[in-house]
């Protein structure tokens, strides 16, 4: 930064920029989900998963990462909004236990050797998934067995559209039927 005497840079403390996020193709993608490769796809989508996703997806819907202020420690008693109403937890991830919990609830370890691919419906909220990988030490240290993580920017927006490519659509009584 300049060095005009203002602060304004100090409030980012920890923050870890890491400019070599892979983004994963749709062939890529194809490819793993049609020959049962060793990839998890996690799917950070809210209620909007069950109207169709990817073969195998699993779901970690973006918002279950996020703090609540009933859940994170340092949010301020006085964090309330104009209206009155709570503040969420102001955007912070839950703490790295709770993460790794929610992963493993929904059978991810966060450390898995396997390749991990996170999509959501557009790309965005995937970034979420992405970033709780790396909080609780996903590619962050050497000498862990940890396996690569993509992320699919394309995610369900591109995937749904695209011929020949298998999906899982919900039919009548809640019952899945693949497209292939």
């Amino acid at each position: 930064g300049d060095d005009d005497g203002d602060d304004d840079d100090d409030h980012v403390t920890s923050l870890l920029l890491r400019p070599n996020v892979v983004a994963a193709t749709p062939d890529q993608v194809l490819r793993d989900v049609k020959t049962g490769q060793d990839t998890i796809l996690l799917d950070a989508r809210g209620s909007s998963f069950v109207k169709g996703h990817m073969p195998g997806a699993k779901h970690v819907p973006y918002s279950s990462l996020m703090a609540t202020a009933t859940t994170k420690d340092h949010v301020d008693d006085d964090d309330s909004s104009s209206d009155g109403s709570s503040n969420s937890g102001g955007g912070y991830f839950q703490d790295t236990a709770a993460l790794q919990a929610l992963f493993q609830e929904a059978g991810v370890d966060p450390l898995t050797p396997q390749t991990i691919v996170c999509t959501c419906g557009s790309g965005v909220s995937a970034c979420s998934l992405y970033l709780a990988l790396m909080e609780c030490g996903r590619g962050q240290q050497e000498g862990t067995s940890a396996g690569d993580t993509l992320l699919y920017d394309g995610s369900w927006a591109e995937w749904k559209q695209l011929d020949n490519v298998p999906k899982v659509f919900p039919v009548q009584n809640n019952i899945m039927m693949k497209e292939e």
